[in-house]
């Protein structure tokens, strides 16, 4: 006996305790599920979450082209000077 009076649980009763409460989960997600106004935020949460996606897609393209803008740019004008220096050495 443990001090309350009460004695040990048997594990049968845990078992049937268990399965009581899976089944209490079972109809409070099945009647969750059913619930249009819960449907209804489901499918604003999906649709917010696919518009974040897609301007975090379309943002991440822009700053690729620009970074990618400015290397080339810069490569550009490290090749120009390239040639100015390396130019006067070839016609001695």
């Amino acid at each position: 006996m443990n001090g309350n009076g009460q004695g040990r649980r048997v594990p049968a009763a845990r078992h049937q305790n268990r399965g009581v409460m899976l089944l209490i989960g079972l109809g409070v997600a099945s009647r969750l599920l059913r619930d249009p106004r819960f449907q209804a935020r489901v499918i604003t949460v999906a649709i917010g979450l696919a518009v974040l996606k897609r301007a975090a897609q379309e943002s991440g393209t822009q700053n690729f082209e620009r970074l990618s803008g400015f290397f080339e740019g810069n490569r550009l004008r490290l090749e120009g000077k390239a040639k100015e220096v390396l130019a006067p050495s070839k016609a001695r």
